[in-house]
């Protein structure tokens, strides 16, 4: 299967017969995800640095980023649906800083506390994924650079072994970075994302023998995660991956196709092609599409979105795992999938729809390990501060009380992880109420510029557009 970059060749439709959301026999596991520096409180990060300067978008005045979800005073506020949802698999990022403050000593104090969380979690049945680098970059290593100084892959790989020795027989998956790519670009070639350096956007390209920043930072991150790798290794033989962002690159026009297959190669391909032989299985973070006209994001209106401007595209997962699966040959863990929905009127449609795409991947051959939601509840979305909404558990502040709720689309996936199956009646009346929700008010967090994070909704109607995939 070859991707498509043109608007004009792309339909919703994967099948013609229905999809039976039906995994009772194919031995896959279901979780949550999480990531410290989006929920964990008491963190002097670049985060907090990028909010003080101004750069951190939404609804901020109820946490200044001092609490966040107040996950590592009080992880059982999050654990608890956890618990309840029982989910077999729960993915959690450290805090590289938090760990190692000054990049001479490491805390043991710290490594203690991540472990009795994650041995907490074990005592429940739970099989644990850890990710070592999910954006939580420590201060003394972003004002060195970040990513485009080689000297990161030393340190980096200094802090796996000793999170290694620490935790290696209570983990069962490893991830060594969560959407490297993603990061590298937000933080190197524009400063949407903390830079430590002035943007450099034609840093994408390299000029015959010459690297730009984008190829110089994800060579140095290759590196560390090769060595990472074996460091691993000499201490488990817990598989190991990254947690890897793929969209569906989409032109609207033919200069944005040229853009789209540009972003193929360098954000979907690049980085695994460069790791691939020290991989026991491939981390995808799926979201939807990314329509382009000439180099711009713009948000199109053949699709629906997502609050936070992610165009939504459940064929394009299916299409994504068959693509890469015959290039790489690896298992798959579905390590991210997931939508923002304040009102919660989108959402239950959307996991159906993807979890369609996910067993047709499956029937069609595809080795699938698991299923990861994002995200269990509400949490610090970057640049985008509070505003979008992704939990299946509403978050709301009040001074240093955090009040979480149960959505609709919680009890949903809880029937998906429990039963492994949604009933044929269960998909109708969800594929119904999507529709009675059609011409109704939506939030949008990001601008009609599809850049632009706003610190308040803005609302349009939601679509009638059918992005079913059967």
């Amino acid at each position: 299967m070859k991707y498509n970059t043109s608007l004009k060749k792309h339909h919703f439709k994967l099948s013609n017969k229905k999809i039976e959301i039906d995994f009772t026999n194919d031995n896959i596991l279901f979780g949550y995800a999480c990531a410290a520096a989006q929920i964990e409180n008491g963190l002097e990060d670049i985060w907090l640095k990028h909010a003080i300067s101004g750069k951190v978008a939404g609804f901020l005045e109820d946490d200044p980023l001092n609490i966040r979800n107040n996950f590592w005073d009080e992880p059982d506020g999050e654990l608890q649906y956890v618990y309840d949802t029982e989910v077999q698999v729960f993915r959690m990022g450290l805090d590289w800083q938090r760990i190692c403050p000054n990049g001479s000593t490491f805390s043991y104090e710290a490594i203690e506390k991540y472990k009795a969380i994650l041995l907490k979690v074990k005592s429940k049945g739970i099989k644990t994924m850890v990710t070592l680098y999910h954006h939580s970059e420590p201060m003394w290593t972003h004002k060195e650079g970040s990513w485009s100084n080689s000297w990161m892959i030393d340190k980096f790989c200094d802090y796996t072994q000793f999170v290694c020795k620490e935790l290696y027989d209570i983990v069962d998956y490893w991830n060594t970075f969560n959407e490297v790519q993603m990061y590298i670009t937000l933080t190197q070639l524009s400063d949407f994302w903390p830079n430590p350096n002035p943007p450099r956007a034609l840093g994408l390209f390299n000029i015959g023998p010459f690297k730009g920043t984008y190829d110089k930072a994800l060579n140095n991150v290759s590196q560390a995660h090769i060595r990472s790798y074996k460091i691993i290794k000499s201490f488990s033989d817990a598989p190991i991956s990254v947690a890897h962002n793929l969209a569906y690159y989409i032109g609207e026009d033919f200069l944005g196709s040229l853009s789209a297959k540009i972003s193929w190669k360098k954000f979907n391909f690049l980085f695994i092609d460069l790791i691939k032989n020290h991989l026991d299985f491939l981390g995808i973070n799926y979201y939807g599409a990314e329509v382009l006209q000439g180099s711009k994001l713009v948000l199109s209106e053949h699709f629906e979105y997502s609050d936070s401007g992610r165009a939504i595209y459940p064929k394009g997962l299916y299409e994504m795992l068959m693509i890469f699966y015959k290039r790489y040959k690896l298992p798959i863990f579905i390590t991210e999938n997931g939508m923002s929905d304040s009102k919660d009127i989108i959402r239950e449609k959307y996991m159906t729809e993807h979890l369609k795409a996910l067993k047709q991947a499956i029937n069609d051959g595809v080795p699938i390990m698991g299923y990861i939601w994002w995200s269990m509840t509400d949490n610090l979305e970057w640049a985008d501060g509070y505003a979008p909404k992704f939990g299946l558990v509403e978050v709301k502040r009040d001074g240093n009380q955090i009040i979480r709720k149960k959505r609709k689309s919680y009890e949903l996936y809880k029937t998906v992880v429990q039963e492994k199956k949604l009933s044929k009646d269960k998909v109708t009346k969800i594929d119904k109420s999507f529709r009675s929700h059609i011409g109704s008010e939506r939030t949008m967090t990001r601008a009609e510029d599809a850049q632009t994070a706003l610190s308040e909704f803005r609302y349009q109607k939601v679509k009638d557009i059918d992005w079913s995939v059967d």
